[in-house]
């Protein structure tokens, strides 16, 4: 790594003074530039991460951040931008927002499966879409606070009843919901660790 403003000791032949500094200057040039040395060289001599691997090369001056695995990123700023890219997660992101969330293009929820009869709803993608050739049946466990869930009928060759855990237009313990005509779809979230329906077409809440 170059260091600027680094002073150029002038020492000539041996005894003799043309083109040489006197040892005034030459010590003066030499305290300069351990003060320039001093000022530039970098603070910090660890450098850790969370899923990133860190080396450096002293030859070129420069220190290599590779990823890992990230598992986690914290922001301490009071915005988030990303601009002509994508945030992508396998897991869960956690957002705690300090105020509300202004979206100028299109929010998209595309997780999504296909619901088989027999089946438990897949609590890891928004939204459960199934075709039925009979009498079918699926059940849905607990939720997460703030969690949206949505269903929807493709096809209707039966009815489809869902069995809910902790089904908020119960009083208490599991409740169901019939789909029976094609188009039929419902929209659920999780609150007070009940799942409450805050949108309805045509699907029977028993």
């Amino acid at each position: 790594m170059a260091i600027s403003g680094l002073q150029v000791i002038n020492i000539g032949l041996q005894n003799e003074s043309t083109g040489s500094d006197s040892l005034y200057t030459a010590f003066n040039k030499t305290k300069d530039n351990f003060g320039t040395l001093a000022n530039t060289a970098s603070p910090f001599n660890t450098f850790t991460g969370n899923g990133v691997s860190i080396t450096s090369d002293p030859g070129t001056g420069t220190v290599n951040i590779d990823n890992t695995g990230v598992t986690s990123i914290e922001i301490t700023s009071a915005s988030l931008t990303v601009v002509d890219g994508t945030v992508t997660t396998t897991g869960t992101i956690t957002v705690d927002l300090p105020a509300n969330v202004t979206i100028t293009g299109q929010l998209l929820l595309s997780s999504s499966e296909n619901l088989t009869t027999g089946s438990a709803v897949n609590l890891a993608v928004t939204a459960s879409y199934f075709s039925t050739s009979g009498a079918s049946t699926a059940t849905l466990g607990a939720g997460t606070t703030g969690q949206i869930k949505t269903f929807m009928m493709l096809a209707d060759g039966g009815d489809m009843v869902i069995t809910v855990t902790n089904a908020g237009w119960q009083s208490s313990g599991t409740g169901t919901i019939t789909f029976d005509n094609i188009g039929d779809g419902c929209t659920l979230q999780y609150i007070t660790s009940k799942w409450f329906c805050i949108g309805n077409n045509g699907a029977i809440f028993a």
